[in-house]
C-alpha cells in the first residue's frame, strides 16, 4: 500500500517531469525558429543627379544581420543588381559582402556602388545580397541621368521665289533644349545640295558674336 506521503512524492516528481518536458519543447521551438536576416540600408539610396556617361562618386550600401542567428553569404556572386536599369549602377571592388562570408547577429558587410547613367531621366535598380544560410536582403537604388536634348523647329523653311542675286526676307529656326542638362553650342553649319545659297546671320540669335555661341539651360531656346 502507498502511503499518502509516497503518493504526494510521486505527484511532485510527475509535475517536475512534465515541467521539464515543456521547457525542453519550448527550447526546441525557439531554436528551430531562430534565423539570420539581412537588411539592406539605406533603401532607397538616391545617388542624385549625374551627367549621362559620367560616374558619380562611389557610395556604401550596408547589409546588416538583423536576425537572431548567423548568416552565411552565397558561395558564388552573393551581390547582384537587377531591375529597370541595372547597367547604370556599378558594383565596386573592395566590398566585404563576399562569397561565403559569415555575418554574426548584428554584424554588417558593405557593398560599394557607383552610378553611371546611360540615358537621361529617372533611373532605378534593385541591389540584392544572397545567403546560403539565413535570409538575404535587398534594397532600391535610384538616380537621375542628366542630358541635353536639342530640338530644331520648324522642320523646314520655305523662302519661296527669290530673284537671282537678291536676298530674301529673314526666317529662323528655333533651337530648344528639351533635356535636363546644359546644352553647349559649339558651331552652326550648313549642308545639303546648295549650302552656298543660304547664309546665316552673322550675329544674333544662337551666335551672340562671331564664333561665340550661347549656352542653353534646360528649357532655354534661341534662333538660328
Amino acid at each position: 500500500m502507498l502511503t499518502n506521503w509516497m503518493k504526494l512524492g510521486l505527484r511532485i516528481r510527475l509535475l517536475l517531469l512534465m515541467a521539464a518536458c515543456i521547457t525542453c519543447l519550448l527550447g526546441s521551438t525557439s531554436s528551430a525558429s531562430a534565423a539570420g536576416q539581412l537588411t539592406v540600408s539605406p533603401s532607397p539610396f538616391d545617388f542624385g543627379s549625374v551627367l549621362v556617361g559620367q560616374t558619380g562618386g562611389g557610395n556604401q550600401i550596408i547589409a546588416t544581420n538583423t536576425g537572431d542567428a548567423l548568416v552565411v553569404l552565397a558561395p558564388s556572386t552573393p551581390v547582384s543588381i537587377s531591375g529597370s536599369n541595372p547597367s547604370d549602377f556599378l558594383d565596386q571592388p573592395g566590398g566585404t559582402c563576399i562569397a561565403n562570408a559569415v555575418i554574426g547577429v548584428g554584424g554588417q558587410c558593405i557593398v560599394g556602388v557607383a552610378f553611371r547613367p546611360t540615358a537621361g531621366g529617372s533611373r532605378s535598380a534593385t541591389l540584392s545580397v544572397a545567403a546560403s544560410v539565413g535570409l538575404g536582403g535587398s534594397g532600391n537604388l535610384t538616380g537621375l541621368g542628366l542630358a541635353p536634348q536639342a530640338s530644331l523647329t520648324p522642320g523646314s523653311l520655305d523662302f519661296g521665289p527669290v530673284p537671282l542675286n537678291t536676298t530674301s526676307s529673314i526666317q529662323a529656326f528655333t533651337l530648344l533644349n528639351e533635356g535636363n542638362a546644359t546644352l553647349t553650342i559649339t558651331s552652326i553649319a550648313k549642308g545639303g545640295s546648295d549650302p552656298a545659297q543660304f547664309r546665316p546671320l552673322a550675329v544674333g540669335g544662337c551666335e551672340s558674336s562671331p564664333g561665340v555661341f550661347l549656352v542653353l539651360g534646360p528649357g532655354d531656346a534661341c534662333d538660328v
